[in-house]
Order: structure tokens, then C-alpha cells, then sequence
């Protein structure tokens, strides 16, 4: 006996790991048991179908002259084998449902039990003892009595539509009745008692929150945005029995006390400090004070009691709106695996037999669904485009060779599944066979991207402060900024970083990298009229480890004049920066050439102002063979155009002279023009309104900057670009014809 006890006690201490094993093993069995039952329901969802069909069948032949005489032999055996079939097929529903209906009868029975036996929660009348008023108290005592009227007539309320919330969860479940038959609309008829049970619950949550407020002074924020948005859904015929809706707000609404009134707690606050005051009153003396104070004080006494008993009222409300709502979603839930049953069984349609019920939400749908793919199809394309940039980042002997013709190209190609080829290539191939030429993937106008492997030159523009001569034959471009040395231009271009941003944003980072080692302590002003490009550049300043801050930032403006750490101020043509004094930056960075020469202008006077002792540069960044340069030539056709004009007018010289005049401009002359230029330009008419968007540009400007770039054509005026793409044709052209007539003669 003593053994088997100490076997027993070592069975029990054995090893922790058993239990989890236990447990292991209970989990498994029910995820058995889980997955037998859906296999059972499958089964009886075939049962279901077939038996009801059989019965349905016993139906059709009964009513059928040609097959069955009525009222004879035959009829009633068939009319037996039909009522048969439905019981069973009811029977086997009620086995698919015994789940969710039990659910829902135990609630049912609670809600049932507690209307016979009166257990629902009864809501006292809230009576104040003000047997008198005092001249203090006077407006205090009025305001309490008030609030436990409005109290009581929200209570009267309340309890009216409890009682027909429930009546309505108390009804019985549609296929529970023992003459109940399955019409295949269980559904449709249950959608009205369900939208009024969903508005009476809404009227009890609202009315709960309501009637706490009143108590506590806490203000349930969720039902309040709940009921708002319901009202809103309401007024536009939406949502559940709209108009039902809107008059049970209508009377709600009537019924909240009015906000002046307060709380009850507040009110028993309110009461405490008057008798603290009456209290010192008293004390010093005042037959009155003394008087009013034992009448506040049987007041606050009665006070006290009604918060403390509303309060313990109020906690039994919220768990019996609770109950209903936990009621009612369980018999919605009963209600929609009844519909999914009902769909199985429903009458065969053969008009509309593979057609949706709602033709226009169903063409919507579809149109929706093309968007989202489309949008999807072009996203991935710029994944795969942002992670062959990432792969390809710092590798300059990676292979460029398209995967079709075995030669290198420099503008190519990207699919969405990762693979290169030339233009022409796969856009032939695309043609014929609308499939990735290396996986077989299917390929959609949106999985493609463009890669170009050849960097665009990013031309850097300097503006310095020492006297220049423009000199308008040699240097018609840059008669305001000179070229950046090319060698400085390759040390700059030298600088690692640590991943891309784009040709622009990498040349920034890296020239702002080569100010810290070459001019040290130095600071920039880095101006653009995008308030989103200073955004993706300031990504990329912290990526690379450049202190940055800029004009939205807080404190930023500060930071930059006294935090030595801090080597760029970032400026956006947004920001209202008339005034502001910079003087501590030497180096000025134009992030893109600007056809209003008032916002450039505006950016680099917040540097180069009075008091500043120091040299000064501007830097300007555009992108060769792209619009930027128009806008350039533009800006500066027009900047040197207003410079000689006011030379003119004061050295009063004819248009006959005015080489001459352009070869003595001085900075001074320029600086002046400048000064003029601001002057005369109303900043916040150039910008456009609004967080995004740029300069304003009137649309001869903006034809000008796109088609007005003469460098693209030659001579006679004709776009080489397009002579190469006709010649390319011809040459394609003549090809095929040389084929068909070597085939011919075959």
C-alpha cells in the first residue's frame, strides 16, 4: 500500500513538460473535433438540400393535372410524402442551427424570466428635500430641483422604450415554431424587426449615456459619435429604418437635460462650498447664515443619498443595455446562417439564372476592382523599380545587357518580376506574346517601368560675389550664373553615400558633405518652392547624417543660428520669409530653376544682406535635357532684359548701344536691378495657394518652357529626336519590304 502511495506521489511531481503535453493533446482533440464538425455540417447542408428538393418534387407532381388526379389516392400519398419531407428537412435545420439558437434561447429565456418576475431595473423618482430656499441657496436649490425633473420625465421615457425593446427580443425565432415553414425570404421578413430592434437599441444606449452624464458629468464620447454619425446616415434615407431613426432622436434629444443645469455630482459639490461658506458665516455671528446653514445641510444630506443610490441605478442600466445588445447580435447572427441555408433552397431562376441581383453595384464593383488592380499592378512596378535601385546602388560593373538581343543599353525595361531588356525588344515581344520573356509571367501595360542607366547630367549653376563681366556671345546661357568647374563638379560626384534618392538629391547631400570638408563650420540655405521635396530631401539628409532644420520645424530658425551642429536650413517658397535674417549662412543652394525671379531672390537676400562681412554663393541645380533648362534660359532671358532696361533709363543709351552696355554690367548694376526686382513683385500672388504646389506661371511661359527649347532642333528647325524615330521607321519599313520580295521570288 505504501508503494502504490509513494508511485502515486511520484506520478503527481513528475516532470512540468507532462502537463504541457496535456495540453497539447487537448488542443489537437479539439481542433478534431472542430474540423468534424464542419464536416458534418457539409454533410447536412447536402442532406438539407436534397430533402427539401424531394419534397418540393412531391409538390410539383401532386399540383400537376396531367400527372396527378386531385383528391385521389395518389395526391394524398404525394401530399403525405411532401409534408414528410419538409418536417425533416426542418428537423435537420434545426440541427444546423442548435448552436447559435441555444445561444440565443438562453438569452431570450433571462429576458423572459426577468419581465415575469419584475427584475428588470426600476428607476426610482429623484425627490428633493427643499422644504425652503435660502437668499444663497436660492438659485442653487432651483437648479437641483430642476435637474431631478428632467431626471424623471428621461427616466419615463426610458422605461417606455425598454418595454418595446422587449417585445421585440422576446419574439420567437422564424423556423422555430412547430408550424413554421422554410419560404426561402427568412431574411427579407426578419429585416424590419431587426431594424427597429437596432434603433430602440441605439435609443437605450443613447439614453443610458445620456442620464450618466446628467449624474457624473462624464460624457461617453463614443456613443455620442455613434449617435451623430447615425443621425447624419439617417437623414440621407440610409441605414436602418431612417425615419424611425430620426423621431426617437427628435424626442431623445428632447429629453437631455439642459447642459446649464450641470451634474448631480457637481450640484453636491456646489452645495459643499456653500456650506463651508454659511459655516464661516455663521461663525462670525449671522442668525441668517446660521439658519440657511442647517436647511443646506439637510439639502447636501439629501443630495448625497440620490448621487450615491442613481449611481448604483445607473451600473444595473449598463448591464442591462448590454444584455439587449448581446441579445440582439446573437439572434442577427441566428438569422444569417438561417438566409445562408434559405439561399441553398431558393427557386431556381432561369431568366436571371448567372446574372448578379444588382446589376449597378455589380458593374461598380467591377469598375472598383479594375481601379485597385491597376493601382496595385503599377505599386509593385515601383517596388521592383525601388529594389533594382537599391541592388544596383554603388555597383558600377553590373551586367546592362538586355536579355533578348545579347547587347547593352543604357534606356531599358524593368518588369515587375525582375527582369531587363531593352525597349524595343520587349516591346515587339509584348506585342505578340503579352508574357515576361524570361519567367512566362503574365504582363499588364502597368508592370512595366522605365530604367535608365545613363545618368542624367545635373548641371550645378554658381552665382559669387566677385565683380563679373556677362558677356552675352560666349556665355548666352549662364549671363548671370557661371558653370561649375568640372573638376570640382567630379569631387563632389566622388563622395559615398550610403543608398540613392535620386540624381538631384544625391548631388545635394554630396556637395553639402564636401562643404564640411573643404569649407568647415560653413552653413547653407537650401531653398525650394516644393514644401514636398524638402520633405523627401530632409529623409535623406538624415540617412546621410546631415543636421538639417528648417522653417516648419519648432524652433528651427534659432536652432540654425546657434546650434554649430546644425549645417542646413531647409526653406520652401510656402513660407512667408520676408524679414527673416540668415546672415550666418554663407552658401545658398536653389534646388531648381525659377521663372519668377522674385521667389529666387527673396531666398538669397537671407543671406546676402546688410550685415553680412563674409563671401557669399549661390549654387543653382537643374537637370540638363530636361524642362528645368527652359526655365533657366527663361529666368535669365528675362532677369538680363529688366538689368539693361534700368541701365538704360538712367544712362539714357539708345538700343544701338547696348553691347557695349552689356559688357560693363557690374555686380552693383545687378544688385540694384535685384532690389528693384523685389520691390516691384507681390510674393504672395507668385505662389499658389494651398500645402502643395509651386510658382504661379502664366501659360505663354509655360508653352515656352516646354516646346520653347530651341537646343533640341537643328537648323532648319526640325526635332532631331523625331528625324531619328522616322529614319528608324523608314529603315524598318524597307527591311520588311526586302524580305516580302526575297520570299516572293522563293
Amino acid at each position: 500500500m505504501k508503494e502504490h502511495e509513494s508511485n502515486g506521489n511520484a506520478k503527481v511531481s513528475s516532470d512540468p513538460s507532462d502537463s504541457s503535453d496535456d495540453e497539447g493533446e487537448e488542443g489537437d482533440k479539439n481542433s478534431r473535433i472542430g474540423q468534424c464538425r464542419l464536416k458534418l455540417r457539409a454533410a447536412l447542408e447536402v442532406q438539407h438540400i436534397a430533402v427539401f428538393f424531394t419534397a418540393n418534387a412531391y409538390y410539383q407532381i401532386k399540383t400537376d393535372t396531367n400527372l396527378t388526379e386531385p383528391d385521389s389516392d395518389d395526391f394524398k400519398a404525394l401530399e403525405k410524402k411532401e409534408v414528410d419531407g419538409y418536417e425533416a428537412a426542418k428537423t435537420i435545420r434545426k440541427e444546423m442551427l442548435i448552436d447559435i439558437s441555444k445561444k440565443v434561447e438562453r438569452y431570450m429565456r433571462i429576458i423572459k424570466e426577468k419581465t415575469r418576475d419584475k427584475q428588470f431595473v426600476n428607476i426610482p423618482q429623484m425627490k428633493p428635500f427643499l422644504y425652503s430656499r435660502g437668499l444663497e441657496s436660492y438659485r442653487l436649490l432651483n437648479k437641483f430641483e430642476d435637474l431631478c425633473t428632467a431626471l424623471n420625465k428621461h427616466a419615463e421615457q426610458y422605461n417606455a422604450w425598454r418595454d418595446v425593446m422587449i417585445k421585440l427580443v422576446s419574439q420567437s425565432l422564424i423556423d422555430q415554431e412547430e408550424d413554421a415553414e422554410l419560404e426561402g425570404d427568412e431574411y427579407e421578413r426578419s429585416t424590419k424587426h431587426q431594424d427597429e430592434m437596432y434603433v430602440y437599441m441605439e435609443a437605450l444606449r443613447s439614453m443610458y449615456a445620456d442620464r450618466h452624464d446628467a449624474l457624473t458629468g462624464q460624457k461617453n464620447i463614443l456613443i455620442s459619435h455613434e449617435v451623430k454619425a447615425g443621425i447624419m446616415q439617417a437623414q440621407k434615407g440610409e441605414g436602418p429604418s431612417p425615419e424611425l431613426f430620426l423621431s426617437i432622436m427628435n424626442i431623445r434629444s428632447g429629453l437631455v437635460p439642459d447642459p446649464e443645469l450641470g451634474s448631480l455630482r457637481g450640484i453636491v459639490s456646489e452645495l459643499r462650498s456653500l456650506v463651508t461658506s454659511l459655516e464661516w458665516q455663521a461663525s462670525g455671528g449671522s442668525s441668517r447664515a446660521s439658519s440657511e446653514l442647517e436647511m443646506v445641510g439637510e439639502v447636501l444630506k439629501n443630495a448625497g443619498q440620490l448621487i450615491a443610490e442613481q449611481l448604483k441605478i445607473s451600473s444595473s442600466l449598463e448591464r442591462e443595455v448590454e444584455m439587449f445588445r448581446d441579445t440582439m447580435n446573437n439572434r442577427l447572427e441566428y438569422y444569417r446562417h438561417l438566409q445562408q441555408i434559405s439561399d441553398t433552397v431558393a427557386p431556381y431562376d432561369e431568366e436571371n439564372a448567372g446574372k448578379p441581383m444588382d446589376e449597378d453595384l455589380f458593374a461598380s464593383k467591377l469598375r472598383s476592382e479594375e481601379t485597385l488592380e491597376s493601382k496595385i499592378s503599377s505599386l509593385k512596378s515601383k517596388r521592383r523599380y525601388l529594389l533594382h535601385l537599391r541592388d544596383e546602388s554603388g555597383s558600377e560593373d553590373t551586367s546592362r545587357i538586355c536579355i533578348i538581343c545579347q547587347s547593352s543599353f543604357e534606356i531599358g525595361v524593368l518588369t515587375v518580376c525582375g527582369h531587363k531588356y531593352c525597349t524595343d525588344c520587349l516591346r515587339l515581344w509584348w506585342r505578340q506574346h503579352r508574357t515576361c520573356p524570361m519567367c512566362k509571367k503574365p504582363l499588364k501595360p502597368n508592370d512595366f517601368h522605365q530604367i535608365t542607366y545613363k545618368p542624367q547630367d545635373l548641371v550645378v549653376q554658381q552665382e559669387e560675389e566677385a565683380p563679373v563681366n556677362l558677356d552675352q556671345e560666349r556665355h548666352p546661357k549662364n549671363a548671370i550664373y557661371s558653370d561649375i568647374s568640372s573638376g570640382l563638379l567630379k569631387e563632389i560626384k566622388n563622395i559615398d553615400l550610403d543608398g540613392s534618392f535620386g540624381t538631384k538629391i544625391d548631388t545635394l547631400a554630396r556637395h553639402v558633405l564636401w562643404l564640411r570638408e573643404h569649407d568647415p563650420g560653413a552653413k547653407s540655405i537650401i531653398f525650394s518652392q516644393y514644401k514636398n521635396f524638402l520633405a523627401v530631401l530632409q529623409r535623406a539628409f538624415h540617412r546621410f547624417g546631415i543636421v538639417n532644420s528648417s522653417v516648419d520645424s519648432p524652433g528651427g530658425i534659432e536652432n540654425f543660428k546657434k546650434d554649430p551642429a546644425v549645417e542646413c536650413f531647409l526653406l520652401h517658397g510656402k513660407a512667408q520669409s520676408s524679414g527673416l535674417t540668415l546672415i550666418n549662412a554663407t552658401h545658398v543652394f536653389l534646388c531648381e530653376p525659377l521663372i519668377n525671379t522674385a521667389i529666387e531672390l527673396q531666398a538669397i537676400a537671407r543671406v546676402h544682406r546688410i550685415g553680412q562681412h563674409r563671401q557669399t554663393t549661390v549654387w543653382m541645380y537643374l537637370v540638363s535635357g530636361t524642362v528645368e533648362e527652359s526655365i533657366y534660359d527663361l529666368s535669365v532671358t528675362r532677369r538680363l532684359a529688366h538689368i539693361l532696361e534700368k541701365e538704360k533709363q538712367e544712362q539714357k543709351i539708345t538700343d544701338s548701344a547696348e553691347e557695349s552696355l552689356i559688357s560693363d554690367l557690374t555686380e552693383t548694376a545687378i544688385d540694384s536691378a535685384n532690389s528693384m526686382e523685389l520691390q516691384d513683385a507681390s510674393l504672395t500672388n507668385l505662389m499658389t495657394t494651398g500645402a502643395s504646389g509651386g510658382e504661379m506661371v502664366k501659360k505663354d511661359d509655360l508653352w515656352q518652357c516646354i516646346f520653347g527649347n530651341s537646343s533640341l532642333k537643328d537648323g532648319d528647325g526640325r526635332s532631331t529626336d523625331a528625324e531619328r524615330e522616322v529614319g528608324r521607321f523608314l529603315r524598318g519599313e524597307a527591311a520588311e519590304q526586302r524580305r516580302d520580295e526575297l520570299n516572293d521570288v522563293a
